[in-house]
């Protein structure tokens, strides 16, 4: 029985009005990390025997760090002079909301188990090696063990999920997806969300955040930052892309918003050296992929010389515009990748110069209406999307090419190059396409990325006659 010792309202209330505060704002909480701020703006003080309160800012053996985000803070640099005394804050994740000091994050644990009649409505088939790895993710889950999907883009990572997902809400667990990035994780709920007859919910930066906790969550990593001990399976998604990778206090998001007995499931298609370490040492099982769902192999780059400095230029380099000549000319959609955002406003108006009946656009992550044109380029509606990395994984698009403008950019690594390769040939009616590296010198992330490429393809090729000789 909950007992209430504290409540200050707006003017006096009925005991009913009373009972749905207290209700929404327990539910809002559970399994989260929240400030009093975010709860309730008319709640001043509560306390209850199973809402538990955590120091804002923790100092542990002479190292501070922000309870929320984990953020290590530096004296000085993150100290303000505030109400007579010197205070440690947090300037990493204050646009969540102000942790210092004299701050508390109240957290109520996630402890309920109440089985659910969850079904899948989804209506396709897996492959015999997705069916495989699906199996062993629920027996990893099962057996207590984190598990690394190694996997081609193309595979069909997300719908060897479903069984998984099925096991641990149909025992009354919690299953959270959590990726690096917006786009990734509005195309993911849209694909999952309706196939999963429990409540789901989407939650990003600026997206209305749920009154409750459901069974099912997709968010960025960065919404992990609210969570502690919620979830019973984590499912990250592209653990490999910018801005997760290499970055601690999002690894420290993860690893508060498991549960103690939960359970992780790494997705990628390029593991890092760590990753591939923890597989030696037993600490993650993995599971392989290399063979797209519809078993035609990955697009093999072609590299071609081209000047990439636009500068003040009012025309197109020689070798870009031969290209979009041919695209256009066989009437090939294509996705033009850029290395900065500038880069994408320039050339784009260079191409609706020099193409002016064609319809073109451009996006970016300073453009609000970016998913109004990712959606228009799914329907067929432009011959020639300019696009920064936002688009390099997580979006599909039935039957398109892709440029990769500036190939040799610092920007793209081995990683986002086979990811931006990866866009090419997903569908199974359209499994073919061409991919363009356009650079002014091969760099050594040109190079491995092809030779990775190839790599999966031939391991993909024995796969596909291992199935042959069955």
């Amino acid at each position: 029985m909950i007992k209430l010792f504290s409540i200050l309202l707006n003017g006096k209330s009925s005991l009913f009005s009373y009972i749905i505060v207290v209700r929404e704002m327990l539910e809002k909480l559970k399994g989260k990390k929240l400030l009093a701020s975010e709860l309730l703006s008319q709640l001043s003080f509560f306390e209850t025997s199973d809402i538990i309160r955590f120091p804002g800012i923790q100092q542990i053996k002479g190292v501070v760090r922000c309870f929320r985000c984990g953020h290590m803070l530096k004296r000085g640099r993150n100290q303000q002079f505030l109400e007579g005394n010197i205070m440690y804050y947090c300037s990493h994740c204050i646009q969540m909301g102000k942790v210092d000091e004299s701050t508390e994050l109240y957290h109520l644990p996630n402890d309920t188990r109440d089985q659910l009649l969850v079904t899948c409505t989804w209506e396709g088939e897996l492959t015999i090696h997705q069916h495989k790895i699906a199996k062993q993710l629920v027996k990893h889950y099962q057996e207590g063990h984190d598990t690394l999907v190694h996997a081609v883009t193309g595979a069909g990572k997300t719908e060897m999920l479903y069984p998984l997902i099925l096991e641990v809400i149909s025992h009354g667990g919690s299953v959270c997806l959590a990726a690096p990035r917006t786009d990734v994780c509005i195309e993911l709920f849209k694909r999952i969300s309706p196939l999963f007859t429990c409540e789901s919910c989407l939650i990003y930066g600026g997206s209305d955040k749920p009154s409750k906790f459901v069974p099912l969550i997709v968010c960025t990593t960065h919404q992990l930052y609210r969570y502690y001990q919620a979830f019973d399976c984590l499912v990250l998604d592209e653990v490999d892309a910018f801005p997760f990778r290499g970055n601690p206090s999002l690894e420290y998001a993860v690893d508060q918003s498991v549960k103690l007995t939960g359970k992780r499931v790494l997705l990628t298609a390029t593991p890092s050296a760590k990753q591939l370490h923890d597989v030696k040492q037993g600490l993650l099982k993995k599971e392989t992929l290399f063979l797209r769902y519809h078993g035609r192999p990955l697009p093999v780059p072609d590299f071609v010389y081209c000047p990439s400095y636009l500068g003040g230029q009012t025309i197109l380099p020689k070798q870009l515009q031969q290209l979009i000549n041919q695209q256009l000319t066989n009437q090939r959609r294509t996705l033009i990748f850029v290395p900065t955002i500038a880069t994408g406003k320039h050339l784009s108006k260079l191409l609706k110069k020099h193409y002016p009946t064609s319809r073109i656009a451009n996006v970016s992550s300073v453009d609000h209406a970016r998913h109004e044109k990712v959606e228009k380029m799914r329907d067929n509606y432009f011959d020639l999307l300019v696009t920064t990395t936002i688009l390099e994984r997580g979006v599909t698009f039935s039957d398109i090419d892709v440029i990769v403008f500036g190939a040799h950019h610092p920007i793209y690594n081995t990683a986002s190059l086979v990811q931006i390769a990866g866009r090419v040939g997903r569908k199974n009616e359209f499994p073919n396409g061409h991919v363009y590296y356009l650079h002014e010198g091969q760099s050594l992330a040109m190079k491995k990325s092809r030779k990775q490429i190839k790599l999966m393809n031939r391991i993909g090729a024995l796969m596909n006659s291992e199935l042959s000789d069955v």
